[in-house]
């Protein structure tokens, strides 16, 4: 049994429109944090596994495009290794804000990382997916692509997460 394209394309189209209708405040909210923080001169620094990792990487360069202090964490290190936080704390300054990326928000790695984000005071962006998994409850404002009773599948979480960090980078242009 073939899957339909339509039908997919459908189904991406609909979650794109529910969650941007649904986020329109948080996303907003999330902006002037971002804003905040660059006008104070501090830096994005972002970081994800796999797909979630190049959408890190789409985040600081979007910024670096305009200017922008921004980095991205690597993603050639093991997802269950302490190296992200290890290299959050190397990279991170007094006043840098963290993004996290996860679609399913129970990686170890990016979980370890948002604590260390927070017991240092820096103000965390995340973005998961479906029930939000245990980074919903770290960071109470993530922006959450599904809910509890839905399942969506990986690569529709990820598209919105890309629009997401395109979204949220010009959103916080527009406030600087």
């Amino acid at each position: 049994m073939s899957r339909n394209p339509t039908t997919a394309l459908l189904e991406s189209t609909r979650l794109k429109r529910e969650f941007f209708t649904r986020n329109r405040d948080a996303i907003t909210a999330q902006s002037m944090m971002l804003a905040a923080t660059l006008k104070r001169g501090g830096k994005l620094i972002s970081f994800g596994n796999g797909g979630s990792a190049a959408d890190a990487q789409r985040a600081a360069e979007c910024l670096l495009r305009k200017g922008l202090p921004a980095v991205a964490l690597p993603s050639l290190f093991t997802p269950d290794g302490p190296a992200f936080s290890s290299l959050y704390t190397a990279l991170r300054r007094k006043g840098d804000c963290a993004l996290a990326i996860s679609t399913s928000g129970n990686s170890s790695n990016i979980l370890e990382t948002v604590q260390v984000a927070q017991e240092a005071g820096d103000p965390v962006i995340a973005f998961t997916g479906n029930s939000g998994g245990r980074l919903r409850g770290m960071v109470p404002s993530a922006l959450v692509v599904g809910d509890d009773t839905t399942n969506h599948a990986v690569a529709r979480i990820q598209e919105v997460h890309l629009m997401l960090v395109h979204e949220l980078c010009a959103a916080t242009f527009a406030l600087l």
